[in-house]
């Protein structure tokens, strides 16, 4: 039941956030988050000049993540700006599960588990080197992140 609702509360954040990169392109924006192993789609609204929220839908590779994040920019340049962020989320993974019984039965099984990251990244504009690009941006962090399954091995 927990998995309906959350992906469902993150799928309506993501619409939200998406129809309304198109109205200010400097306050909201859409992209595709490279979050090993789970892949997917962004989208990310600024709250303050410093202050950011983040909605991720990861919804390609064998582990799935819907996961939200709040980013403080810790320097923000024109072109750069070095941020940390705090993450939490739900990320479900199919896997087996190997049966402790006098056979070991292995069955495959979905669980969803609540799980926390936190770390750094810097984040550049292609505008530094091409002032009339739209604003596309890449990113590099490093960060740490825990989920607990208690029945996928």
């Amino acid at each position: 039941m927990f998995k309906k609702y959350f992906g469902l509360l993150v799928v309506v954040m993501s619409l939200f956030v998406s129809n309304a990169a198109f109205a200010q392109e400097e306050k909201f924006g859409i992209g595709v988050q490279f979050t090993f192993p789970a892949w997917g789609v962004s989208g990310m609204m600024d709250v303050t000049d410093k202050t950011s929220i983040q909605g991720i839908l990861g919804l390609i590779g064998d582990l799935k993540m819907y996961a939200g994040r709040g980013i403080y920019r810790f320097r923000k340049e024109p072109y750069w700006n070095v941020y940390g962020y705090g993450m939490i989320g739900a990320w479900s993974y199919t896997g087996y599960k190997i049966g402790y019984d006098s056979n070991f039965n292995v069955e495959k099984t979905t669980e969803t588990a609540l799980g926390f990251g936190v770390g750094v990244g810097i984040e550049y504009t292609w505008r530094a080197w091409i002032p009339k690009l739209p604003p596309i941006f890449w990113n590099i962090e490093i960060g740490f992140g825990r989920v607990k399954f208690d029945e996928v091995d």
